[in-house]
Parts: structure tokens; C-alpha cells; sequence
């Protein structure tokens, strides 16, 4: 459901003529080209439409889409082990965005400070809080220390200068597995293919044009770099996807109890709060199992429903369940069922359990063991809808309110798909298409009323706009000599001139 910020008059049944848009875009007859989409589909006009207005035109554009997850609340997943930072700890990410003048900007601004078109002042403050104010880059020579800063080094397989540069995102499927904070509450947003490709350029790992996309084994590769003229990329140029029916807590927006702690530095911050009659629940079966129980006889045999009954009535998410059954956990409980404990498990060393009591070990590996999985984490209880929640916060921070909402259920990808389906965008191609497993889907599976990829080939007529990993880009090239140079003169003054 859409939210309408915006909406056509009472009464008004007939279609625009989009001569807002500009008048080399007629918009009747023919599907636009890719050189009126770069005149027509402007971040700024996009950001004026109503929401019926951008999906009238959006059935007229390409039905591919690009997306991009922002963490918050608690992370309670994690993808893969290159992006596990901030795992079980509180985020605003949202809130950061729509603070920040509802942009969407680069990891060089948003993590270093470093803006678009910046200046030597810009560079030195850069420079005074990654270097100067850490002793790791004492004893080393300017060019040294210039060769360590993140914008010269990464550990990701792109230009480190370009990959810092661009806004990602991913293509026709949602990394919330990946990027994202709490399962079933997901903030993230959604653009048409042809409002980003249009109006900057593109690259990065693609496959090799913007119909196909990586979405299931390869997922982890579906980084599509986006390099605008600003560095910036408005939430009002896409549609904004918000959790609905998930019950969070009416404070924080967040799916779990969190409760406030001063840091060692001083800092207030939330952290989520352990469940602990439920570790409590877990650590009695547990401590009861054997290789005989029936629960795990049957879990030998296939059998996975008396596991997941007991481990329900234990009070264990559903989304962890699958992952302790399905995701390879099951051998852990069958390995404690025949051993009867987890005495040798988590890093216990012989001398460690030698000075522990067995309850001890027993506490130590559950706490361990439902932490590794986010099975631990408290459900908040003074609760109300993520809608209400949102609707609330855009109440008391009007300015903050994205142009066009729309409030979800369910697993992101799918619900992007659903949502662009039941608005014409998308033609619904079957068992494919909604088809289980919804991410299986690495090949062109999609079309719709404005698919223009026969006539304009896969880049979609944006051919000149891809510029590969912007490792030979001259724009981006000049950039990343420009801040070398004035890095260099910078570490230069402060070191002085050694080698």
C-alpha cells in the first residue's frame, strides 16, 4: 500500500500529459528513448511526481529496479563474515538518512567525511581524524601513510578511490541478508533502473548490463556502483519500503527490548537486552537431550518437526529456528545429543573446563551457542505497528517524511516484486517469477509494459554512462590525484619531508 504524500485532484480521471516533465517528452505513443529519459527523469522532477503520478510513468519506463538497505535497529543476521560488523548492536541508519536531508551519499562522505568537490580543508580535516589523531601511522613516511589511508586500500575486489565514490546498490533483489538490521523490519528503498542509469554513471560488479542480475548463489557480487555529477542520490527520486504490521517498541521503532549504557568513553547508547527465561527454557532441554530423544531420532531420519515444535515452544524466533535446523545448526544439537554436553565446544580449553563445574560449562556454551545464532535477544513489550511507528516519527519530523512510502510485509525481495506486479510494472511471469526460492532467479525472469531491452539492447540505450569499476573513469582518475596531491602536501607539513 502506498503512503500518499502527494495526490492528483479529486476527480481527475485523465492521464497526464507529463509536459512537466519537459517538452521533448510527449509520452503518448511511443516508449522514450534512452536520450529523453536523461532530459525527462531528473532526481529533482522524479522527487516533484506524486506517487500515482511516478507509478503512472514508472509503467512506461523499464520494469528493472535497483535497491539499497540501510541497518536499523539491531542486526540479527549476518551474511557472510566480510560484512558481520555492528552484529547485535543498535543502528539508526535510517533515521541517519532521513536526517540528513534525505540523501543517499557515498561511503567517502558518510564514513570519512570526505564530500563531493572537496576542498584542501576538506582533505585536512579528513586527515586529522584518521591520521593525525592515531599513533598506528607514527614512524612512517607521507607517501607511506598516503599508500594506507582507505581511499588507497580495500579489502573488497574494486578500485579502492571509485568503489569509496559511489552510492551501491543492488540489482532486482534486496541485500537485506547482507546490509540489512532486523529481520521482518527492514528499511530500505527502490529506484527504477532507468532514474539511476539515466542520470549518472554506473558499474561495479554487474553483469555486464542491467537486465540480469546475481540473486541467489552469487548474490554476494550483485554490486551495482552508482556515480552521480553531486555524489548524492535523493530518497524522494525512489520509493521508500517500510515495515507495516511488525510489532516494535514504541520508543525506538526496534523489534527487540533494548535498554540505555554509558560506554567506556562516555557515550549513552542502546543495547538489546537478553532473553533470559528463554536461555533458561533452552538450557534445561538441552541439558536433558541424548542421542535417544525422540526429537533428534527423528531429526537423524529427515524429521525436523519435533525439533521445530520444541524449539517454538522454547520461544526461539522463527527465522533462527530455520537457521539452527537448516542452516547447518542441527549438527551442533546432535553432536551435544550424543555427547550429552557442550563441553567442547566455543573455544573451551581443556584447562578452562577443568575450572568450571559442569552447570558452568553447561551456562557458558547455551549463552555462547544462542548468541552465535541471535536466538538470545529479548522481543520489546510495550509494543504498537511499525506503520504506527513511522507514521508517528513523520508526524514529529515532518521535514524527514519521504516523498513516496510504502508500507510491506514479508520477505523485502518479494515484496518488491509484489508491490511493482500489482501496479502494472511488472508482468507476472509465473512460477518463476513468485516461485519459491524467490532469490533462484539469476537470469532475466522479468519484463513488463515498458521493457524497451529488445530495442535498446541490455545497458538499455545507457551504453556511455557504464564506466566499469571507474578505475580508468578520467573524472573519477583526476579526482583521486587532485586528493593525493593534497593529502600528500598536507602529511607533508605535518611529518615533513622524509621518505
Amino acid at each position: 500500500m502506498i503512503e500518499k504524500y502527494s495526490s492528483l485532484d479529486e476527480g481527475d480521471s485523465e492521464q497526464s500529459d507529463w509536459s512537466d516533465l519537459g517538452e521533448e517528452v510527449p509520452f503518448r505513443g511511443e516508449l522514450m528513448s534512452s536520450e529523453e529519459k536523461e532530459k525527462a527523469l531528473t532526481f529533482e522532477k522524479m522527487s516533484e511526481l506524486s506517487s500515482e503520478e511516478y507509478l503512472e510513468l514508472w509503467r512506461h519506463l523499464n520494469p528493472f529496479y535497483v535497491t539499497h538497505v540501510t541497518r536499523q535497529g539491531i542486526r540479527d543476521h549476518v551474511g557472510m563474515m566480510y560484512h558481520s560488523a555492528g552484529a547485535g548492536d543498535f543502528s539508526d541508519g535510517a533515521k541517519d538518512v532521513l536526517g540528513d536531508g534525505k540523501m543517499l551519499r557515498s561511503p567517502a562522505e558518510i564514513n570519512y567525511g570526505l564530500p563531493p568537490n572537496f576542498t584542501e580543508d576538506d582533505v585536512r580535516k579528513v586527515l586529522d581524524e584518521l591520521v593525525f589523531s592515531d599513533d598506528k601511522y607514527q614512524g612512517y613516511s607521507p607517501k607511506q601513510i598516503l599508500a594506507m589511508l582507505p581511499f588507497s586500500v580495500t579489502l573488497a575486489s574494486a578500485d579502492p578511490w571509485a568503489d569509496k565514490q559511489a552510492i551501491h546498490f543492488a540489482q532486482m533483489t534486496v541485500l537485506d541478508d547482507y546490509y540489512g538490521g532486523e529481520t521482518n523490519n527492514e528499511v530500505f528503498y527502490v529506484f527504477p533502473t532507468d532514474v539511476i542509469a539515466s542520470q549518472g554513471k554506473f558499474g561495479g560488479h554487474m553483469h555486464d548490463n542491467l537486465t540480469t542480475a546475481q540473486v541467489f548463489d552469487e548474490r554476494k557480487w550483485n554490486d551495482m556502483f552508482v556515480w552521480t555529477e553531486d555524489g548524492r542520490i535523493p530518497l524522494d527520486a525512489g520509493f521508500v519500503f517500510l515495515p507495516d504490521s511488525q510489532m516494535v517498541d514504541r520508543n525506538t521503532g526496534s523489534k527487540y527490548a533494548t535498554k540505555e549504557i554509558v560506554d567506556e568513553t562516555g557515550e549513552t547508547k542502546l543495547v538489546v537486552e537478553k532473553d533470559e527465561e528463554r536461555i533458561s527454557r533452552f538450557k534445561e532441554w538441552i541439558g536433558n537431550l541424548s542421542e535417544d530423544s525422540p526429537e533428534i531420532e527423528s531429526a537423524w531420519d529427515g524429521d525436523y518437526s519435533k525439533i521445530t515444535e520444541i524449539l517454538g515452544d522454547i520461544g526461539i524466533p522463527e527465522e533462527c529456528i530455520d537457521n539452527m535446523i537448516f542452516g547447518g545448526g542441527i549438527g551442533v544439537l546432535t553432536q551435544c545429543a550424543r555427547l550429552g554436553h557442550f563441553n567442547n565446544l566455543y573455544g573451551l580449553s581443556k584447562e578452562k573446563r577443568e575450572q568450571m563445574s559442569e552447570e558452568e560449562i553447561l551456562d557458558y556454551s547455551v549463552r555462547e551457542y544462542l548468541a552465535r545464532e541471535m536466538a538470545d535477544l529479548k522481543l520489546a513489550e510495550d509494543v504498537i505497528s511499525a506503520r504506527d511507528y513511522w507514521e508517528q516519527y513523520f508526524i514529529d519530523h515532518p521535514e524527514q517524511k519521504p516523498a513516496h512510502i510504502v508500507y510491506y510485509d514479508g520477505e523485502p525481495s518479494f515484496a518488491v516484486k509484489q508491490f511493482l506486479s500489482d501496479n502494472g510494472i511488472l508482468e507476472d511471469q509465473g512460477d518463476d517469477f513468485f516461485g519459491e526460492p524467490i532469490r533462484a532467479n539469476d537470469m532475466k525472469t522479468i519484463t513488463g509494459p515498458g521493457d524497451t531491452s529488445e530495442r535498446d539492447g541490455g545497458m538499455l540505450g545507457f551504453d556511455q554512462h557504464y564506466i566499469g569499476d571507474g578505475s580508468e573513469d578520467e573524472a573519477l582518475v583526476g579526482e583521486h590525484k587532485r586528493f593525493n596531491e593534497m593529502a600528500l602536501r598536507i602529511l607533508e607539513e605535518h611529518y615533513g619531508e622524509k621518505e
